[in-house]
């Protein structure tokens, strides 16, 4: 059987701190050892330690190496007996005055343990290891965008970053892990979320690691809140959710259901629900759930509230609402229906328990405030500090177009009414300004609207294709109505670069007239629409060929909205219009998205 003195271990752990006031005592200590085994063969460790000194100063550690139970491989569903798998495993609990650091493998950190601890500061973790010198090979980020029709996540990689990446949009999102180098010798990954710290080497003894341990808090806390300049300073930055927290008023929630998805694609994982009142558990059919999940994937933005003793309670839904608590050590959701579905089987007992703990202790879902430069995700809160200094870069997408003054109607003056006999649109429309002033800066101009639509119009050549999404209201400084055309364009953003199937089918459609009226789809070009399509689709793989997403909007003045975003520029955060910046995050959203799908932003304006 192995000793300690045979054990090796890597420079990768989960750093922490114990929450003010917190202790840990001997005996409990004692029950996160019996927890953390108490699924696996007990009572036959190679190494069980309490609270043992190191021979670093001030350290000391507790650990065991256990064998799991033997369990059939997934490809065998029956009769695997003889067949079974057997894994080894480790946890390795070191304490530093108020700092806690955990290795393990095939093992969990006991709920009551994991409430008392905080995650090392996010800038903290980025200070003891980056600096202006630093090569950025690798970032995961995530999307700070609630909206049904945000990209949720993306990574990059490269040689290094900074010289790759443009800052322009990073603001939109928050760094999830991030590799890098300061040299040949000094490698190192951060996973931010969790507090994880990987310096890729190994070998390393039981003291060895101790030494690692003491060194890296003792960086963490002389570099506290003293994160350098570097790329990851375009992102977003977190908050102190202590000192906000009480202030905080939900307007709402988005809720990820992708890794449930995948737990349900997995043959062992099994869904049960659990009557209230017999305690009878019954197994959840796979459709059944997989349906069930799918109606998390918009974002709830009906948020309500109910005063109980001078507290304010938040909820979304109607029929068994879920319940948005925030508490001083972090933000939890509560649903009776959630509490009485349970998971059993995942791999390795990772998110065993019920649907309500696997969204908080996964943290599976991001809320927006009515503070709009704030959203919590991941245990803790962002703000977008970023967006307002982008505005000078984001307002060079407006272009202010004279033609769009005065203008009555969308496309024609008869409302919903009939189109049989219509010529053409109305001249005080947004469409018949489009077509007058855009049609001929191409060889094809085509009408795509109302018919499955990508666009409004396209616009073709060998050179590039254009999407128009024009909407024509009569608000002033209305974040709905962008919303409506934002939306409308990065739903679309794919179909820029379309298939030869798809463009076939968009043939068909094309071919013939704009609904009853006597317009042809084909509103500009010598030839016919199979001509069109055979351009855009001969060159579209040309390093050339350009993609634009032009945005034509009659509510927007150009004027009228930068004066408004200098101003609250000047007088931030004490003056936020919350209309204005949920209009500035659309326009950061569509360029973000355009820029994501190598797609050129353009937005037609009034003066």
């Amino acid at each position: 059987m192995p000793t300690i003195a045979d054990l090796r271990f890597s420079k990768c752990a989960y750093f922490y701190k114990l929450k003010q006031h917190e202790t840990i005592s001997n005996a409990e200590i004692h029950r996160m050892m019996m927890l953390v085994t108490e699924d696996k063969i007990r009572r036959n460790y190679a190494v069980d330690e309490e609270r043992q000194p190191s021979s670093v100063a001030g350290v000391q550690y507790s650990m065991r190496v256990f064998k799991c139970k033997p369990i059939p491989p997934q490809f065998i569903a029956n009769n695997g007996r003889g067949w079974e798998e057997q894994k080894i495993g480790y946890f390795l609990f070191i304490e530093y005055l108020e700092y806690i650091v955990i290795l393990r493998r095939n093992a969990t950190i006991p709920k009551f343990i994991s409430e008392k601890l905080l995650n090392i500061d996010y800038d903290d973790q980025i200070a003891i290891k980056a600096n202006a010198n630093t090569s950025f090979k690798k970032l995961s980020m995530q999307n700070l965008d609630g909206s049904d029709k945000a990209m949720r996540y993306k990574s990059f990689e490269a040689l290094n970053l900074t010289d790759n990446i443009s800052p322009l949009g990073m603001n939109r999102y928050f760094v999830r892990t991030v590799k890098g180098s300061n040299g040949d010798d000094d490698n190192f990954s951060l996973t931010l979320y969790a507090s994880r710290i990987n310096e890729f080497e190994s070998n390393l003894t039981i003291e060895d690691v101790c030494e690692w341990a003491k060194r890296k808090i003792d960086e963490i806390r002389t570099v506290h809140g003293q994160a350098p300049i570097t790329l990851l300073s375009s992102f977003a930055c977190p908050q102190k959710y202590g000192t906000i927290y009480k202030t905080l008023v939900p307007s709402s929630i988005l809720l990820f259901y992708g890794m449930l998805s995948s737990m349900n694609e997995e043959t062992n994982t099994e869904f049960w629900r659990t009557d209230g009142h017999s305690h009878r558990t019954t197994q959840i059919d796979i459709a059944v759930f997989e349906r069930y999940i799918k109606t998390f994937s918009k974002a709830f933005t009906q948020i309500n509230s109910i005063r109980i003793d001078g507290q304010d309670y938040y909820y979304f839904g109607n029929n068994n609402a879920v319940e948005i608590r925030i508490l001083s050590s972090g933000i939890k959701l509560e649903c009776k229906t959630w509490e009485n579905i349970l998971i059993t089987n995942s791999a390795e007992g990772k998110f065993d328990g019920t649907l309500q703990d696997f969204f908080n202790n996964y943290q599976q879902f991001n809320i927006c405030f009515t503070r709009p430069d704030i959203v919590y995700s991941n245990r803790m809160l962002f703000s977008d500090k970023q967006l307002l200094q982008n505005i000078p870069q984001l307002l060079k997408v407006l272009q202010p177009k004279n033609w769009l003054r005065g203008l009555l109607y969308e496309k024609h003056d008869r409302g919903r009414g009939s189109l049989r006999g219509l010529n053409n649109w109305h001249q005080d429309s947004i469409f018949y300004q489009v077509e007058l002033h855009e049609k001929g800066n191409f060889t094809y101009f085509i009408c795509d609207d109302c018919n499955d639509e990508w666009a409004d119009h396209i616009g073709v050549s060998e050179d590039r294709v254009t999407f128009y999404c024009s909407k024509h209201k009569n608000s002033i400084d209305s974040a709905s109505d962008f919303q409506d055309v934002v939306g409308q364009a990065m739903k679309n953003l794919a179909n820029l670069a379309p298939t030869k199937l798809q463009l076939e089918h968009k043939a068909l459609s094309w071919s013939g007239p704009y609904q009853n009226s006597n317009m042809l789809r084909l509103r500009f070009g010598n030839g016919t629409i199979r001509n069109a399509v055979d351009i855009w689709y001969n060159n579209e793989n040309s390093p050339k060929f350009e993609r634009t997403m032009c945005l034509v909007v009659d509510f927007l003045s150009y004027t009228r909205f930068e004066k408004q975003l200098k101003t609250m520029a000047a007088t931030y955060p004490n003056n936020i219009d919350s209309e204005l910046y949920q209009r500035l995050w659309l326009l950061s959203s569509f360029v973000s998205a355009c820029l994501d799908m190598g797609v050129k932003p353009i937005i037609y304006c009034k003066p």
